[in-house]
């Protein structure tokens, strides 16, 4: 039988890039890989600086990554969620 794409509760990881498309993907892939600010994910993905800033916004909207102090980000972990 195959593996229900719905099951969630087996698996404690947030949402990842298999559940994003377009700049949203490119840029936490980007990040995903150590790209920190803003002027390494714009060389990172070729992106322009605008449309980096809008997408990691939208990114922390879904909480899949979160803003370090300054202009560094770096992805959430299931761990974080709890803490604030």
């Amino acid at each position: 039988s195959m593996p229900s794409l719905f099951h969630q509760s087996a698996s404690p990881e947030p949402p990842t890039a298999a559940v994003l498309d377009g700049d949203d993907r490119t840029v936490f892939e980007a990040v995903a890989q150590g790209a920190e600010n803003v002027d390494s994910i714009c060389l990172e993905t070729g992106l322009d600086s605008g449309r980096v800033m809008a997408t990691l916004t939208n990114l922390q909207l879904k909480s899949l990554i979160r803003q370090l102090s300054g202009h560094q980000f770096e992805l959430r972990t299931p761990r974080d969620a709890g803490g604030r």
